[in-house]
């Protein structure tokens, strides 16, 4: 929902251009390690979402990165 609500009315030309980083849950934790494959289902996830709000092109040229580095 916050992914829809952030980017709602954004044509699809314009979202090409959109960095969408975000903070996993366990990059907040001290001793956390990082969880390859958890970053991966979450970046499907945020594209799954960009596709069906634009189409899978444009979902595929969103730059994801992950924070908390």
């Amino acid at each position: 929902m916050q992914l829809k609500g952030s980017l709602a009315g954004l044509p699809a030309k314009e979202l090409e251009d959109v960095v969408l980083a975000y903070e996993p849950v366990w990059r907040s934790a001290p001793a956390a390690r990082p969880r390859l494959a958890k970053a991966q289902e979450a970046h499907a996830f945020i594209r799954q979402v960009l596709a069906a709000m634009a189409d899978p092109a444009t979902a595929e040229k969103v730059r994801i990165p992950v924070g908390g580095a």
